[in-house]
């Protein structure tokens, strides 16, 4: 089988080539070199240069020269950069959007990822809590009887009225509905107190009216009032600290406002002007 190998093909120190020649191998002086740096153009034909630490000696060494000559012999060199291409009928060049059009392409893949929409100046790790609190999987009481893990009190610590899930920790409890009252009255947005869901609350702030530049700022507010709610249900259930809601909802202007300015491009909007939710500048 033919192979080609690129100019700037790390080829030395592949696997294959390593232990093919170990002798030799150990003879080079740049075991981690290129291709174009061991052979010269002379006129229109190539002429390999190899660059020993010493000489080779043994009849083992000089045997293992002309293997690899042999081996040199049945490869094609191709100038140019090296590159990863995509096994599929086009050929095309490897890339992680080749790998989306061919999944996108098996309509019998079944997704279950919900309406969540990634949102990239929040960290990663407040993008997955919330995907997997929109689905109601994340580690609520309900979620862990449901595992056969034992809990003695499976109600919510904070209102003490129903049942800890997804949905009811993040925004039909009463801690957490005064949470988002406060947060949507600074956004300027009108609360639904009937919310029962995740999902409810983020369709109902995807609906509003606004650039997409708003819609993302908005977005990641939410998402950051939902991470500090996770946080502050944690120190209730482990440390038995009531966080009031009053300091979440100035933890959550602080953090998003932090996640701005550090994870969006272009933004000039200040402090003065984010407590009073002022954006008006940068839409």
């Amino acid at each position: 089988m033919e192979e080609t190998l690129f100019w700037h093909d790390n080829w030395l120190g592949r696997g294959p080539l390593k232990y093919l020649f170990p002798n030799i191998f150990k003879l080079a002086i740049d075991k981690g070199g290129y291709l174009d740096s061991y052979f010269e153009m002379v006129g229109s034909t190539y002429q390999w240069k190899w660059g020993w630490i010493t000489n080779p000696r043994s009849e083992v060494e000089w045997r293992e020269i002309g293997n690899l000559m042999c081996f040199l012999q049945q490869v094609r060199f191709k100038g140019g950069k090296d590159m990863w291409r995509w096994d599929n009928d086009r050929g095309e060049r490897f890339s992680t959007k080749s790998i989306r059009q061919e999944l996108e392409l098996k309509g019998t893949v079944p997704s279950d990822c919900g309406s969540f929409k990634w949102n990239a100046w929040a960290p990663l790790k407040v993008n997955y809590l919330v995907w997997r609190a929109e689905l109601g999987r994340i580690a609520d009481k309900l979620s862990l009887v449901k595992r056969g893990i034992n809990i003695t009190n499976n109600f919510c610590s904070r209102c003490g009225i129903n049942e800890e899930s997804s949905d009811h920790l993040f925004v039909s409890c009463l801690w957490a509905k005064a949470v988002w009252w406060n947060i949507l009255r600074w956004l300027k947005i009108s609360m639904d107190c009937e919310w029962v869901s995740v999902s409810q609350l983020f369709e109902h702030i995807s609906v509003q009216v606004g650039s997409k530049k708003w819609k993302q700022t908005v977005q990641m507010v939410a998402m950051a009032c939902m991470w500090r709610l996770w946080l502050a249900r944690n120190e209730k259930e482990f440390n038995d600290n009531m966080v009031p809601v009053q300091t979440i909802v100035e933890l959550t202007k602080e953090e998003s406002f932090l996640w701005m300015k550090n994870r969006a491009k272009g933004i000039s909007t200040g402090w003065n002007e984010w407590v009073t939710f002022d954006i008006s500048a940068m839409l």
